[in-house]
């Protein structure tokens, strides 16, 4: 059975300050999922607008924020999906780059699953995201897709379908290179 142990230093620093826009905890490799949860979001639910848990422990987080605009998760060794729980109706820009074992499970594996999570969402990074091996994105209002699945895919065909390439909305910016087992997008 596992207790959790509060991290000292999400103790301490939301003890200075429950007014914090901005948090960048880069290279905190010992936050967990439950350190991101409950010690950071639920304390600065009202004022935080951009997170950046880039190279973190996290594994499956719960992100739940209705202002949060910014999610910044690089690097992220373990991070293998985002939990089909999480909600963040206003992120703007959801950048999971240098994932190794992100999958795509539980936002990208579901038609509507990026779309429930965040709807207003304009750049979506997957970069050198090895392990993604496919993803679907449905969103209910149009899409208007600049899609750049740049640099080779290795051998790979990857297809990308458009549901429909005249529409217009939010999401304009899918970035995928270097996602070696990418072979089917449908947007």
């Amino acid at each position: 059975h596992f207790t959790h142990r509060e991290n000292p230093l999400v103790h301490s620093l939301l003890r200075a300050s429950h007014q914090i826009t901005h948090l960048n905890l880069i290279g905190c490799s010992y936050f967990n999922d439950y350190d991101v949860e409950e010690a950071i979001l639920r304390p600065l639910a009202n004022t935080l607008v951009h997170l950046n848990l880039s190279s973190s422990g996290i594994q499956h987080p719960v992100i739940h924020s209705t202002i949060l605009k910014t999610l910044i998760l690089q690097r992220c060794i373990n991070l293998c999906a985002l939990n089909p729980e999480s909600f963040c109706p206003s992120l703007d820009v959801l950048d999971l780059s240098s994932c190794p074992v992100f999958n795509g499970e539980g936002i990208l594996d579901v038609e509507s699953g990026l779309a429930s999570f965040c709807p207003r969402l304009s750049t979506l990074n997957l970069s050198n995201c090895t392990g993604l091996r496919y993803m679907k994105i449905k969103f209910p209002t149009p899409v208007n897709v600049k899609s750049t699945i740049g640099d080779a895919v290795h051998g790979v065909t990857s297809t990308l379908e458009l549901s429909d390439p005249t529409v217009s909305a939010r999401l304009e910016n899918i970035y995928l290179s270097k996602c070696v087992l990418l072979s089917n997008v449908t947007i």
